[in-house]
């Protein structure tokens, strides 16, 4: 054949270009893989393994090499590929669904640079909706660091996370140190409801009839995990009391312990607040102002949390000089337009009190990075205000941050620079 008629397909590639284009085409290959339950047959080159991995050059050189097809039960075709292609170009595309799986063939090959790259890859990609399913992958591929990681992801975010899809994919064992955690800041009802997603998943995994008695069955100790006892009470009632996943005998305890208020009467399920962090108060202005006046108009705030918080009150300044009575009226509502809470009472203010603190009779869940509004209806003489507000404040020692911003309509003039409303209790 003529040199004008042979295909010189190097001549405009780089060198990455032409390795991907070698293994490809399975040009020259020398070596086989078996990979996975299906033992797919793979082709590559014994150089280019071996200069990458001293496993690999082990396997593959010397009086000890392994000779024919080797298998590799352990690792599926599309992971062994996405290595292959970084042993040949040093170039790795990972998503989250593969990235540990590609990190644990990194690891067994003792190719570290790509396991180092596997490990930032994570670090950066743990979000509310993937940390579930990093963990539950970290899990079954024992990698510690990673799984801490998401656990930390979790318990700071938790109501996002675990609403998020991939909770329903999670193993048993991952599922059950996530709900045992005395740190989760989430409602117990929608852990509740998003348990029972996870064991409608887990009875058509397992082809299963849908019934109360299998999703008993299939949580075991789980079940325990699951504070009854801390539901609202008509929730338990409306949503639990009827079905059949708790016994006669669990759910009178837990109606006498709503009725009764007796801790001591519910001790089959725990009953402890989860959330083992302090209230803290995140105030937003630095200076002290005077003759902040109301006429029944209302005060507004909007802000929005980088963590999934609980919103246990709000601030607010008393009087300026001789001892008077306040009425005030505060509703807190979402984006959406939810109204989460509405706070009715009363302060006896003077001057010996800079601001009160105005607690709910049930904390407001707050959802990361989602916006709220606090809106105050106050009636009584001048009080004081608040002046050169900052429209970030950190807190929990800097670890956490709230973002303040203007919310209209707030017609007796509070914004973020000055007025009523000079903080939040959170935890």
């Amino acid at each position: 054949m003529a040199s004008s008629d042979v295909e010189h397909w190097q001549c405009d590639k780089t060198l990455p270009q032409c390795m991907t284009h070698m293994l490809e085409n399975e040009i020259m290959c020398d070596v086989t893989f078996l990979l996975g339950e299906q033992r797919l047959e793979v082709h590559a080159h014994k150089y280019m393994l071996a200069s990458r991995s001293p496993v690999f050059h082990a396997m593959l050189d010397g009086p000890m090499a392994e000779r024919g097809k080797i298998e590799i039960p352990d690792i599926e075709n599309g992971v062994f590929d996405v290595f292959l292609r970084y042993v040949y170009t040093d170039n790795v595309s990972v998503t989250v669904d593969n990235v540990l799986k590609v990190m644990y063939v990194s690891k067994k090959y003792c190719v570290d640079l790509l396991t180092k790259q596997c490990k930032d890859f994570v670090k950066k990609n743990i979000t509310n909706e993937s940390a579930c399913v990093l963990m539950d992958s970290a899990s079954m591929l024992q990698e510690e660091e990673i799984y801490k990681l998401c656990l930390e992801k979790i318990k700071e975010n938790a109501e996002s996370c675990i609403r998020s899809p991939g909770f329903t994919t999670l193993g048993k064992e991952t599922l059950k140190l996530i709900t045992e955690s005395d740190s989760l800041v989430i409602k117990e009802e929608v852990l509740y409801e998003q348990v029972m997603k996870w064991c409608d998943a887990e009875c058509r995994r397992q082809q299963m009839e849908i019934t109360w008695e299998n999703k008993r069955n299939l949580l075991g100790e789980v079940l325990f995990n699951i504070r009854f006892p801390l539901m609202d009470s008509k929730f338990f009632a409306k949503e639990i009391s009827e079905i059949e996943l708790l016994t006669d005998k669990e759910k009178v305890a837990i109606m006498h312990y709503h009725l009764l208020e007796t801790p001591s009467k519910c001790s089959v399920f725990n009953h402890k607040e989860r959330s083992s962090e302090k209230m803290q108060k995140v105030i937003r202005f630095s200076t002290l102002g005077s003759g902040w006046g109301y006429s029944g108009q209302v005060d507004a705030i909007g802000f929005k949390t980088s963590h999934d918080s609980r919103l246990f009150g709000i601030l607010l300044y008393g009087s300026t000089s001789t001892s008077c009575n306040y009425t005030v009226k505060i509703t807190v509502t979402d984006s959406d337009g939810c109204i989460h809470n509405t706070t009715e009472t009363e302060i006896v203010s003077d001057s010996e009190i800079e601001m009160h603190e105005i607690k709910f009779e049930t904390p407001v869940y707050i959802q990361a990075y989602k916006s709220f509004r606090v809106e105050l209806l106050m009636t009584g003489s001048q009080s004081r205000s608040g002046l050169n507000g900052e429209s970030r404040v950190s807190y929990a020692n800097g670890l956490k941050e709230v973002t303040f911003f203007n919310s209209y309509p707030s017609p007796n003039c509070t914004d973020v620079f000055d007025g009523q409303i000079p903080g939040l209790l959170l935890m």
